[in-house]
Protein backbone atom coordinates (compact mmCIF):
# COMPACT_ATOMS: atom_id res chain seq x y z
CA UNK A 1 0.00 0.00 0.00
CA UNK A 2 1.34 3.42 -0.97
CA UNK A 3 2.10 5.81 1.89
CA UNK A 4 2.11 9.58 1.28
CA UNK A 5 3.41 12.15 3.74
CA UNK A 6 3.87 15.89 3.36
CA UNK A 7 5.57 18.70 5.23
CA UNK A 8 5.99 22.45 4.87
CA UNK A 9 7.45 25.47 6.58
CA UNK A 10 7.04 29.19 5.91
CA UNK A 11 10.04 31.30 4.98
CA UNK A 12 10.62 34.77 6.35
CA UNK A 13 8.53 36.95 4.04
CA UNK A 14 5.01 36.31 5.33
CA UNK A 15 2.65 33.57 4.24
CA UNK A 16 4.25 30.82 2.19
CA UNK A 17 3.83 30.85 -1.58
CA UNK A 18 4.52 27.12 -1.80
CA UNK A 19 1.56 24.78 -2.29
CA UNK A 20 0.97 21.02 -1.95
CA UNK A 21 -1.84 19.02 -3.60
CA UNK A 22 -2.36 15.28 -3.23
CA UNK A 23 -4.76 12.81 -4.86
CA UNK A 24 -5.21 9.04 -4.77
CA UNK A 25 -2.62 8.50 -7.51
CA UNK A 26 -0.79 11.80 -7.82
CA UNK A 27 1.01 14.47 -5.83
CA UNK A 28 2.29 17.92 -6.75
CA UNK A 29 4.22 20.83 -5.29
CA UNK A 30 4.13 24.38 -6.63
CA UNK A 31 6.26 27.39 -5.77
CA UNK A 32 4.78 30.79 -6.58
CA UNK A 33 7.38 33.26 -7.82
CA UNK A 34 8.18 36.18 -5.53
CA UNK A 35 8.03 39.70 -6.92
CA UNK A 36 9.32 43.07 -5.68
CA UNK A 37 5.98 44.66 -6.65
CA UNK A 38 2.99 43.89 -4.43
CA UNK A 39 -0.16 42.69 -6.16
CA UNK A 40 -3.33 40.81 -5.26
CA UNK A 41 -2.49 38.22 -7.92
CA UNK A 42 0.97 37.19 -6.74
CA UNK A 43 2.84 33.92 -7.12
CA UNK A 44 1.09 32.33 -4.16
CA UNK A 45 -2.31 33.20 -5.60
CA UNK A 46 -1.32 31.70 -8.93
CA UNK A 47 0.08 28.53 -7.33
CA UNK A 48 -3.25 28.04 -5.56
CA UNK A 49 -5.29 28.65 -8.71
CA UNK A 50 -3.18 26.27 -10.79
CA UNK A 51 -2.99 23.60 -8.10
CA UNK A 52 -6.74 23.55 -7.57
CA UNK A 53 -7.48 23.49 -11.30
CA UNK A 54 -5.00 20.70 -11.95
CA UNK A 55 -6.26 18.64 -9.02
CA UNK A 56 -9.81 18.82 -10.36
CA UNK A 57 -8.70 17.79 -13.85
CA UNK A 58 -6.59 14.86 -12.68
CA UNK A 59 -9.47 13.59 -10.54
CA UNK A 60 -12.13 14.04 -13.18
CA UNK A 61 -10.05 12.60 -16.06
CA UNK A 62 -7.46 10.33 -14.42
CA UNK A 63 -6.10 9.07 -17.76
CA UNK A 64 -5.40 12.51 -19.22
CA UNK A 65 -1.75 13.09 -20.08
CA UNK A 66 0.03 15.36 -17.64
CA UNK A 67 1.09 17.81 -20.34
CA UNK A 68 -2.50 18.12 -21.56
CA UNK A 69 -3.82 18.62 -18.02
CA UNK A 70 -1.25 21.34 -17.34
CA UNK A 71 -1.80 23.00 -20.71
CA UNK A 72 -5.57 23.14 -20.23
CA UNK A 73 -5.26 24.38 -16.64
CA UNK A 74 -2.88 27.22 -17.58
CA UNK A 75 -5.23 28.24 -20.40
CA UNK A 76 -8.30 28.14 -18.17
CA UNK A 77 -6.75 30.33 -15.47
CA UNK A 78 -5.37 32.81 -18.01
CA UNK A 79 -8.77 33.16 -19.67
CA UNK A 80 -10.74 33.38 -16.45
CA UNK A 81 -8.53 36.07 -14.93
CA UNK A 82 -7.37 37.90 -18.04
CA UNK A 83 -3.69 37.08 -17.52
CA UNK A 84 -1.19 38.33 -20.08
CA UNK A 85 1.95 36.34 -21.00
CA UNK A 86 5.09 38.03 -19.72
CA UNK A 87 3.35 40.06 -17.02
CA UNK A 88 1.28 37.44 -15.21
CA UNK A 89 2.24 35.73 -11.94
CA UNK A 90 3.99 32.39 -12.29
CA UNK A 91 4.85 29.23 -10.40
CA UNK A 92 7.11 26.23 -10.67
CA UNK A 93 5.37 22.87 -10.83
CA UNK A 94 6.39 19.29 -10.07
CA UNK A 95 3.91 16.44 -10.46
CA UNK A 96 4.29 12.72 -9.84
CA UNK A 97 1.57 10.28 -10.87
CA UNK A 98 1.62 6.53 -10.38
CA UNK A 99 -0.40 3.51 -11.45
CA UNK A 100 0.03 -0.25 -11.32
CA UNK A 101 2.22 -0.03 -14.43
CA UNK A 102 4.02 3.33 -14.51
CA UNK A 103 5.36 6.19 -12.43
CA UNK A 104 5.50 9.58 -14.19
CA UNK A 105 7.35 12.75 -13.23
CA UNK A 106 6.58 16.17 -14.74
CA UNK A 107 8.84 19.10 -13.80
CA UNK A 108 8.43 22.70 -14.94
CA UNK A 109 10.80 25.09 -13.16
CA UNK A 110 13.18 24.53 -10.30
CA UNK A 111 11.13 22.25 -8.05
CA UNK A 112 12.92 18.89 -8.52
CA UNK A 113 11.80 15.31 -8.01
CA UNK A 114 14.15 12.74 -6.45
CA UNK A 115 13.31 9.17 -7.44
CA UNK A 116 14.61 6.18 -5.50
CA UNK A 117 14.88 3.00 -7.57
CA UNK A 118 14.43 -0.38 -5.93
CA UNK A 119 18.17 -1.05 -6.37
CA UNK A 120 18.91 1.98 -4.17
CA UNK A 121 19.97 4.29 -6.98
CA UNK A 122 18.58 7.83 -6.71
CA UNK A 123 17.73 9.79 -9.85
CA UNK A 124 16.93 13.50 -9.69
CA UNK A 125 14.57 14.94 -12.29
CA UNK A 126 15.23 18.66 -12.53
CA UNK A 127 14.70 21.62 -14.82
CA UNK A 128 17.77 23.89 -14.68
CA UNK A 129 16.79 26.31 -17.45
CA UNK A 130 15.75 29.12 -15.10
CA UNK A 131 19.23 29.18 -13.55
CA UNK A 132 20.76 29.56 -17.02
CA UNK A 133 19.05 32.88 -17.82
CA UNK A 134 19.70 36.39 -16.47
CA UNK A 135 23.04 35.28 -15.02
CA UNK A 136 24.58 38.80 -14.80
CA UNK A 137 21.54 40.09 -12.91
CA UNK A 138 21.54 37.05 -10.64
CA UNK A 139 25.21 37.55 -9.87
CA UNK A 140 24.62 41.21 -9.03
CA UNK A 141 21.88 40.21 -6.60
CA UNK A 142 24.13 37.68 -4.89
CA UNK A 143 26.99 40.18 -4.69
CA UNK A 144 24.66 42.70 -3.07
CA UNK A 145 23.63 40.02 -0.60
CA UNK A 146 27.26 39.15 0.18
CA UNK A 147 28.06 42.82 0.87
CA UNK A 148 25.15 43.76 3.08
CA UNK A 149 22.26 41.42 3.69
CA UNK A 150 20.04 39.20 1.61
CA UNK A 151 19.28 39.77 -2.05
CA UNK A 152 15.60 40.52 -1.60
CA UNK A 153 16.58 43.36 0.75
CA UNK A 154 17.92 45.20 -2.32
CA UNK A 155 14.88 46.00 -4.51
CA UNK A 156 16.80 47.54 -7.40
CA UNK A 157 18.91 44.41 -7.99
CA UNK A 158 15.90 42.18 -7.34
CA UNK A 159 13.72 44.08 -9.81
CA UNK A 160 16.48 43.96 -12.45
CA UNK A 161 16.65 40.17 -12.04
CA UNK A 162 12.88 39.74 -12.27
CA UNK A 163 12.70 41.93 -15.39
CA UNK A 164 15.52 39.97 -17.09
CA UNK A 165 13.88 36.66 -16.23
CA UNK A 166 10.54 37.84 -17.58
CA UNK A 167 12.15 38.68 -20.92
CA UNK A 168 13.35 35.08 -21.18
CA UNK A 169 10.17 33.51 -19.79
CA UNK A 170 8.42 30.96 -22.00
CA UNK A 171 10.69 31.76 -24.92
CA UNK A 172 12.87 29.47 -27.07
CA UNK A 173 16.36 29.59 -25.64
CA UNK A 174 15.01 30.86 -22.32
CA UNK A 175 13.08 28.91 -19.74
CA UNK A 176 9.54 27.57 -19.42
CA UNK A 177 7.27 28.06 -16.43
CA UNK A 178 3.59 27.87 -15.53
CA UNK A 179 2.22 31.36 -16.20
CA UNK A 180 -0.15 32.46 -19.00
CA UNK A 181 1.37 30.54 -21.93
CA UNK A 182 -0.32 27.11 -22.19
CA UNK A 183 2.35 25.63 -24.49
CA UNK A 184 4.85 25.86 -21.64
CA UNK A 185 3.43 22.47 -20.64
CA UNK A 186 4.92 20.95 -23.79
CA UNK A 187 8.41 22.00 -22.68
CA UNK A 188 8.39 20.38 -19.25
CA UNK A 189 10.95 17.77 -18.25
CA UNK A 190 9.11 14.44 -18.27
CA UNK A 191 10.33 10.99 -17.27
CA UNK A 192 8.49 7.68 -16.89
CA UNK A 193 9.47 4.37 -15.25
CA UNK A 194 7.87 0.96 -14.70
CA UNK A 195 6.24 1.02 -11.28
CA UNK A 196 7.97 -2.13 -10.09
CA UNK A 197 11.37 -0.42 -10.48
CA UNK A 198 10.58 2.52 -8.18
CA UNK A 199 10.73 2.44 -4.37
CA UNK A 200 9.85 6.05 -3.52
CA UNK A 201 9.59 9.58 -4.83
CA UNK A 202 10.39 12.88 -3.10
CA UNK A 203 8.94 16.11 -4.54
CA UNK A 204 10.30 19.38 -3.16
CA UNK A 205 10.30 23.09 -3.84
CA UNK A 206 13.66 24.79 -4.22
CA UNK A 207 13.65 25.86 -0.58
CA UNK A 208 14.06 22.20 0.40
CA UNK A 209 16.28 21.28 -2.56
CA UNK A 210 18.85 23.81 -1.31
CA UNK A 211 19.53 21.43 1.58
CA UNK A 212 21.27 18.59 -0.26
CA UNK A 213 22.34 20.73 -3.23
CA UNK A 214 23.80 23.82 -1.49
CA UNK A 215 23.97 23.46 2.29
CA UNK A 216 24.91 19.77 2.44
CA UNK A 217 22.03 19.16 4.85
CA UNK A 218 21.46 16.27 4.33
CA UNK A 219 24.72 15.52 2.50
CA UNK A 220 23.06 14.00 -0.58
CA UNK A 221 19.72 13.24 -2.19
CA UNK A 222 20.12 9.63 -1.09
CA UNK A 223 20.38 10.82 2.50
CA UNK A 224 17.44 13.18 1.96
CA UNK A 225 15.24 10.27 0.92
CA UNK A 226 16.37 8.28 3.95
CA UNK A 227 15.39 11.12 6.28
CA UNK A 228 12.14 11.70 4.39
CA UNK A 229 11.13 8.07 4.77
CA UNK A 230 11.68 8.24 8.53
CA UNK A 231 10.28 11.75 9.14
CA UNK A 232 9.63 14.21 6.33
CA UNK A 233 9.17 17.18 8.65
CA UNK A 234 12.62 16.45 10.05
CA UNK A 235 14.05 16.93 6.56
CA UNK A 236 12.29 20.28 6.07
CA UNK A 237 13.29 21.49 9.54
CA UNK A 238 16.93 20.47 9.04
CA UNK A 239 17.18 22.66 5.93
CA UNK A 240 15.53 25.55 7.77
CA UNK A 241 17.97 25.15 10.66
CA UNK A 242 20.91 25.17 8.25
CA UNK A 243 19.73 28.57 7.00
CA UNK A 244 19.38 29.77 10.59
CA UNK A 245 23.01 28.81 11.22
CA UNK A 246 23.98 31.29 8.48
CA UNK A 247 21.75 34.10 9.70
CA UNK A 248 23.60 36.81 7.77
CA UNK A 249 23.90 34.90 4.50
CA UNK A 250 27.69 35.05 4.48
CA UNK A 251 28.35 31.34 4.05
CA UNK A 252 25.59 30.84 1.50
CA UNK A 253 24.73 34.16 -0.22
CA UNK A 254 21.08 33.90 -1.21
CA UNK A 255 17.94 35.89 -1.81
CA UNK A 256 16.23 35.25 1.54
CA UNK A 257 17.32 34.18 5.01
CA UNK A 258 14.61 31.48 4.92
CA UNK A 259 12.89 30.35 1.74
CA UNK A 260 9.44 28.77 1.81
CA UNK A 261 9.62 24.99 1.93
CA UNK A 262 7.24 22.25 0.81
CA UNK A 263 7.81 18.52 0.31
CA UNK A 264 5.84 15.37 -0.45
CA UNK A 265 7.19 11.85 0.03
CA UNK A 266 5.52 8.96 -1.80
CA UNK A 267 6.62 5.57 -0.51
CA UNK A 268 5.75 2.96 -3.11
CA UNK A 269 7.93 0.28 -1.57
CA UNK A 270 7.24 0.44 2.16
CA UNK A 271 10.43 -1.30 3.19
CA UNK A 272 11.25 -1.26 6.92
CA UNK A 273 13.05 1.89 8.08
CA UNK A 274 16.76 1.20 8.47
CA UNK A 275 18.42 2.85 11.51
CA UNK A 276 21.03 4.49 9.26
CA UNK A 277 18.26 6.37 7.47
CA UNK A 278 17.25 8.09 10.66
CA UNK A 279 20.77 8.96 11.73
CA UNK A 280 21.66 10.41 8.31
CA UNK A 281 19.68 13.58 9.08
Amino acid sequence: MTRITWAARDGDRGASQDRIYIGDHFAMVLDGASSPDRTDHDGGWYATALGECLTARLRQTPNVSLDQAVRESIAAIATQHGLTPGSAPSATLAIVRWSTSTVEAFVLGDSPVAVEHVDGRVEVVRDDRLAAVAQPEHQELLEAAARHGFGFDHPDEWRALVDAQRRARNQPGGYWIAEATPEAADHAVRVEWPTDTIASVLLVTDGVAAGPETYGVPPSWTDAIGVARANLQQLVDAVHEAEASDANGRRWPRSKRHDDKAAVFVDLDLRPIHPDAVSSG
